[in-house]
């Protein structure tokens, strides 16, 4: 009869380390796995008509969420230039090297001068309005950088 109750005492202990284990696994390591964060810098010049865009986009990826600041110069044939300075705060979904970025809300800075219409027609979507997509695919061959991909399309490189 010790002998069975000995047992169980130990299996007990041995089943209470295993569940603390699992534990401290799933809250603390996974997490902190997760949400390395991770930046990346793109310059993007656009060309439509007597308009140039020029914008230079840091995206900076920590977790499930992150952001991405624009910041440049829209030059027209007008004699003054107009500036963009926003940030775009979106959502992670990672899918095995790929991530999709979904935008959650684009802040324009006091600064910013981007009329929607100028910004609908030389930015991707996900850079003017919310709920649009864009994705993160690693770039072959060693490097470090990713595409930006919109709407199935490379718009830029991100390294």
């Amino acid at each position: 009869m010790k002998r069975k109750s000995m047992v169980f005492i130990i299996l007990g202990h041995v089943l209470l380390l295993a569940t603390l284990a699992l534990t401290v696994y799933f809250f603390h390591i996974v997490p902190s796995r997760r949400s390395i964060p991770f930046t990346c810098h793109a310059r993007m010049i656009v060309h439509l008509g007597e308009r140039t865009l020029s914008t230079r986009i840091n995206f900076h990826l920590h977790g499930d969420k992150g952001e991405a600041v624009v910041r440049g110069y829209l030059a027209e044939a007008a004699p003054r230039g107009v500036r963009i300075n926003r940030i775009i705060r979106f959502s992670i979904s990672p899918l095995s090297e790929q991530r999709h970025l979904r935008s959650l809300a684009v802040v324009p800075r006091a600064d910013d001068e981007l009329s929607p219409e100028h910004g609908n027609a030389l930015l991707p979507e996900f850079f003017t309005a919310q709920q649009r997509e864009v994705e993160l695919r690693p770039v072959g061959g060693g490097s470090s950088g990713y595409l930006v991909y919109a709407g199935g399309f490379p718009q830029f490189l991100c390294n």
